[in-house]
């Protein structure tokens, strides 16, 4: 697997500079996937910001194909967390800058489900569009986002890493402005089994939203 791209690192980002997520976070959740699964069997996904790994390497291991994008390589040069056995499906780039992702054989690769866990809100508002851009470029048609989203300020060592704060309706509303609608049945269904986001105790909420 491959990913084209003229910015291969989110170097502008306090989560490269000083990436204390990709450190710490490899969440994943096997009552998500089992969920997932039921929904779409042969299940193919995008984990965009996917610091250790954890979701792609259990999406793998349960039978799917999974590819994770993160904007630092804090975990590709360290061999940290899943990126020292599946680091063929862990790459580095800017999501909020054009890329592709290619197979082997360098066709496109598209997925059914993408997702971002505590991601958004690390993004500056003007460049959310292009982010979304870059989401829909690797979803099928029908495909889904799901996405945990943070409502906390987090300032760490001089640093601030959430750069767009906003509650749940204007992150609802935005999606609409971008022409991605809520889907409150889905919100239902993967509701508690979130990878990460509310159920985690956190103030934040969860979503899925599709063109």
């Amino acid at each position: 697997m491959k990913v084209l791209t003229e910015h291969p690192l989110a170097d502008w980002s306090a989560d490269h500079v000083h990436p204390k997520g990709a450190a710490t976070d490899n969440t994943k959740n096997p009552a998500f996937n089992k969920k997932l699964f039921q929904k779409i069997p042969a299940l193919r996904l995008l984990d965009l910001g996917c610091a250790g790994g954890g979701l792609v390497a259990s999406i793998l291991q349960d039978g799917g194909f999974a590819i994770g994008v993160d904007g630092t390589d804090y975990c590709q040069q360290r061999s940290h967390a899943e990126w020292g056995t599946y680091g063929g499906n862990l790459l580095t780039a800017d999501i909020t800058r054009p890329f592709t992702l290619q197979d082997d054989d360098d066709n496109p690769l598209v997925f059914d489900v993408v997702t971002a866990w505590e991601v958004l809100e690390h993004i500056p508002e003007p460049l959310i569009e292009a982010m979304m851009s870059n989401v829909q470029a690797h979803l099928v048609p029908e495909g889904l986002f799901i996405c945990s989203i943070s409502q906390e300020e987090d300032p760490w060592e001089g640093y601030e890493y959430h750069l767009t704060v906003h509650d749940e309706s204007w992150w609802t509303g935005r999606m609409a402005e971008l022409g991605w609608l809520r889907r409150p049945e889905l919100d239902e269904y993967f509701a508690p089994d979130w990878v990460r986001g509310p159920n985690r105790g956190m103030t934040s909420f969860a979503m899925v939203v599709s063109r």
